[in-house]
């Protein structure tokens, strides 16, 4: 009896032993990552509809068949100004856009400027003619509904969008001119 139970007593420990050795070597080997780079790497992931999160990515498709991607202007901020059809605030937004963004162009502080139409499948990107100095749209269709993609409840809605691609600032309703203009310089920046 005494030499079963020692024998159990030494199975136990020698189990015990070689569970701590694995631990300690699966410990040396697996690469140790800081927290901080995790959330580094867990912010650089989040896409959503908040500020300090990334733009959700959508294509626009031109006349000549060419597609437009959000993630083509990584690098630059973007607008995004959704707005509809017969809508007063919204044709005085958009005006006021085309303002701002003529101004920054002029200054050599350019966004991109994507008009969305959430009344029709059109969707709008402004160009800049330094020969006029005046911005002009360029037609583009939505194959999915960019409007829907974004949550959008009210227009006309602003989305200020960095070189990065995170969401700076939410904007829903008319602004005045001043305010745009201060919401863009906080992106361009």
């Amino acid at each position: 009896m005494q030499s079963n139970k020692s024998r159990n007593v030494r199975f136990i420990f020698s189990f015990i032993v070689a569970v701590a050795v694995s631990v300690v070597i699966w410990a040396i080997v697996t690469p140790r990552q800081s927290p901080q780079t995790n959330l580094a790497t867990a912010k650089k992931q989040v896409v959503g509809l908040q500020v300090g999160e990334k733009a959700p990515n959508f294509t626009l498709v031109a006349a000549n068949g060419h597609q437009v991607h959000l993630s083509d202007f990584l690098g630059q901020p973007v607008v995004l100004l959704f707005s509809a059809t017969g809508c007063s605030s919204c044709e005085t937004q958009v005006s006021d856009a085309q303002r701002v963004y003529a101004a920054q162009s002029r200054t050599h502080h350019a966004f991109a400027l994507l008009g969305i139409d959430l009344s029709d499948t059109a969707a709008n990107i402004m160009n800049y003619d330094p020969h006029i100095q005046s911005a002009y749209p360029v037609s583009l269709s939505q194959p999915i509904h960019v409007g829907t993609l974004y949550q959008i409840t009210g227009i006309p809605t602003s989305i200020f969008i960095d070189r990065t691609g995170v969401i700076h600032a939410v904007v829903e309703g008319e602004m005045g001119l001043a305010a745009l203009q201060h919401d863009v310089e906080q992106v361009v920046a």
